[in-house]
């Protein structure tokens, strides 16, 4: 309803335009079946998609991952980070350490990412 609300006062708005999208593609997969979200960009993700259309990150480390190109996503990288940084400022969360540092590996920043993941790992093996 929010939403909908600012898309009348500014429907020029490219961040709201961008919302708007993001939440039409969401709206017309709620009822149809159970789907993940893309843990960057938050738009519904393809079930064993490697890569996001929208973002263009990787879910996973695979043989294609350095060949392709991550550049000009930067937006929703740096707001990923900002995330995922404020929780793990407030607890120890291995899944989200993880997934910072696919973040930063998608972003090329790979001595960043490496210290992410070891420390989802480490966490990973302190919890069990």
């Amino acid at each position: 309803m929010s939403l909908n609300n600012v898309s009348k006062i500014a429907p020029e708005d490219p961040e709201i335009i961008e919302e708007v999208r993001k939440f039409q593609q969401a709206k017309n997969r709620v009822n149809k079946e159970s789907f993940a979200r893309c843990r960057f960009c938050w738009i519904p993700l393809e079930s064993g998609a490697l890569t996001f259309p929208n973002c263009r990150s990787h879910f996973q480390i695979h043989n294609l991952f350095l060949e392709l190109n991550h550049i000009g996503y930067e937006k929703i990288q740096k707001e990923a980070i900002e995330r995922y940084s404020r929780v793990i400022a407030q607890e120890e969360n291995a899944q989200v350490c993880y997934w910072l540092g696919m973040v930063y590996l998608n972003m090329g920043k790979f001595v960043e990412a490496l210290n992410h993941l070891d420390l989802a790992d480490k966490q990973k093996w302190n919890s069990q």
